[in-house]
């Protein structure tokens, strides 16, 4: 089991639904990655903050996702989970 440590940028807390969680951007090596505790639901001990550092506890991935910026442009984002364990095929 690996622990990341990452530079902790922003944090929005938010209220979906009445589903409570965090919303953080945190940065690894001048790259900018979102990520949330959503994601980490079910491994609720898995993130932790260190002043201004996001510790994440656990094998993790990164996914690339698309999303639209403030000029319109769609673009690629980083998004971290936690590892799925399993292999996918592109079929």
């Amino acid at each position: 089991m690996a622990t990341t440590t990452f530079k902790l940028i922003k944090t929005t807390p938010f209220d979906t639904n009445g589903t409570k969680g965090i919303a953080y951007v945190v940065a690894l090596n001048g790259r900018a990655m979102n990520c949330s505790t959503l994601s980490f639901a079910d491994q609720p001990d898995a993130i932790k903050l260190d002043k201004d550092k996001l510790v994440i506890n656990g094998d993790i991935e990164v996914v690339k996702r698309p999303y639209v910026n403030g000029l319109g442009e769609t673009v690629q984002g980083l998004s971290i989970f936690p590892a799925l364990g399993i292999a996918l095929s592109d079929v």
